[in-house]
């Protein structure tokens, strides 16, 4: 069974208020390893309201889904597809009418696996852009991932999604949105495993507005 991973990030009411005076708001990304073998975050997985507290919890269970767009900074991903779910180790086929079915391909130990794309669509004549999600409370995923490089028909990709965050506050980014730079001070910090003096997956995390540093904690 997976386990839960937490982030409480928390900031005093000074903090908050010259955060919103230039209109920021908190946002969370997570890390995947993509088919061309980079560990890469690109897309803001949740973007919040200022507040004093917030908490982020997710347990490491994830899916395959694609869209027909191009990466592009600021654009929102779009779903075309049904989301798989699919664990480290599993593999699937895209159809020809862009759904998921059983590969008979060789699964790859420790990642998301397609083993085939037949699919096509005049939309992408390059190809597709694969998205990995995580499972959120609806049991569906929520957009973490869109991959760089186009799966054009006939091509295979594999996927490994990576416990390691990053969390920043910034004006204009929304929840499901590509990124590639932030211009504001990123704090990132890996949930891969256990903390070893407090033996839990939860960390606290707070910002120094005047410093412009981030000091983070696991906490038990």
């Amino acid at each position: 069974m997976s386990i839960t991973r937490q982030i409480t990030i928390q900031a005093d009411g000074p903090t908050l208020a010259k955060l919103g005076a230039s209109q920021f708001q908190l946002h969370v990304a997570k890390s995947v390893i993509g088919s061309d073998g980079q560990l890469t975050f690109n897309v803001v997985w949740q973007s919040k309201a200022l507040q004093p507290f917030v908490d982020i919890k997710w347990t490491p269970e994830y899916g395959m889904n694609w869209t027909a767009d191009s990466p592009q900074d600021g654009i929102s991903v779009t779903i075309r597809g049904i989301w798989q779910a699919c664990k480290p180790g599993q593999i699937f086929d895209l159809n020809a009418q862009g759904v998921w079915t059983k590969s008979a391909s060789t699964p790859v130990k420790d990642f998301m696996a397609i083993g085939n794309n037949d699919f096509y669509t005049d939309d992408a004549p390059n190809g597709i852009h694969v998205i990995i999600g995580i499972k959120n409370k609806s049991g569906s995923f929520d957009p973490i991932f869109m991959n760089p490089t186009a799966m054009g028909k006939g091509m295979n990709a594999t996927f490994q999604p990576q416990e390691q965050m990053q969390w920043w506050y910034a004006a204009g980014a929304k929840s499901a949105t590509m990124f590639s730079n932030v211009s504001s001070r990123v704090e990132t910090a890996d949930f891969s495993s256990a903390d070893p003096n407090t033996s839990s997956y939860k960390k606290q995390s707070s910002y120094g507005f005047e410093q412009g540093v981030w000091s983070t904690q696991a906490i038990a």
